[in-house]
């Protein structure tokens, strides 16, 4: 037998498109609100559809009482990643036992499908669930296109198993072939974060909005907003200039003096930019003489790198 998720039970946890044009970029706080305001939704409007098998609900006793097992599973889109094992996290978050991520590969489409399912006890509604959920939900998310460098979209309820709501759990077909997989160490890497929660979280929904943006320019000129808010914070000022910015750079691996190019800011007398700061600046500032075509492949070759440099700067914030 087969259930429908229906429109209705999406969960949207996204970001709404930009109503106004960025504020001063000494408000800082506004700022990153129109920074994440301003990153693409990826909403699919089509309708999900699972398989479920129907089971009784999960018993748990303990104490000589009864604690009622509820898991509720999301979904999600995922580009360039898949995972050939589920990953398993356990009592990382406060009234969360277990929390299961797999992905699947979509072979008529170049995006996978993501899942997360979390387990946890003594939920009495779907509602009082997913406010537990909405935060470790959200980070998870957001944590993994930190820490691999993906584009995510928003994730949204598929199925919800609570003892005396529902009895389903959601079955994740698994025919689908893998094409590569997290290594070991890159899966305890991602755990190890999880636990730690080392990175400034403020940050992490900024980087997976830049990361939604598939157009190389939009994701470079988003991510080096976000270095220059992040180098804000790390130096305590209200602002940086582009010359600290480079600085920054500068002492990162992805720095090579020999991609340095002369600005061409005619008030600063041929001062060297950094390639990064360049290619914003030929985007920022078009000029006559810039070949936007060149720019662009050339920020496709380095917009990776940049994605580094702004994820020293994060982890950089005391």
């Amino acid at each position: 037998m087969s259930l429908t998720a229906s429109k209705g039970q999406t969960c949207w946890f996204g970001l709404a498109g930009p109503s106004a044009p960025p504020p001063t970029v000494c408000d800082r706080n506004r700022h990153k609100d129109w920074l994440a305001a301003a990153a693409p939704a990826e909403r699919s409007a089509a309708v999900v559809t699972q398989s479920l098998k129907f089971m009784v609900g999960l018993v748990v006793k303990k104490g000589g009482g009864f604690l009622m097992a509820s898991d509720i599973t999301y979904q999600c889109s995922i580009h360039k990643l898949w995972l050939d094992e589920v990953i398993v996290l356990e009592n990382i978050f406060p009234d969360i036992n277990k929390v299961e991520i797999s992905i699947e590969e979509n072979q008529n489409s170049k995006i996978n499908k993501m899942f997360i399912r979390f387990y946890m006890q003594n939920v009495k509604n779907l509602v009082e669930a997913e406010t537990l959920l909405k935060q470790p939900l959200n980070y998870i998310v957001d944590l993994i296109s930190f820490k691999f460098n993906t584009s995510i979209g928003n994730p949204y309820l598929i199925n919800a198993n609570i003892p005396g709501q529902a009895i389903g759990i959601s079955q994740i077909n698994a025919s689908l072939t893998v094409k590569r997989s997290l290594t070991e160490k890159q899966i305890q890497e991602f755990k190890n974060e999880l636990t730690s929660k080392i990175v400034e979280s403020s940050y992490l929904p900024l980087f997976k909005a830049a990361m939604q943006n598939t157009e190389p320019v939009s994701r470079f000129m988003f991510l080096y907003s976000i270095l220059s808010l992040a180098l804000e914070d790390l130096n305590q000022k209200d602002t940086v200039s582009q010359q600290e910015i480079d600085s920054f750079i500068k002492q990162s691996a992805y720095w090579d003096s020999k991609k340095d190019r002369p600005t061409a800011n005619p008030r600063k007398n041929g001062a060297m930019e950094t390639i990064y700061t360049w290619l914003r600046n030929q985007v920022g500032h078009t000029k006559n003489n810039s070949d936007l075509t060149e720019v662009t492949a050339e920020i496709e070759s380095e917009v990776e790198n940049l994605c580094e440099i702004v994820k020293l700067a994060i982890r950089a914030i005391p």
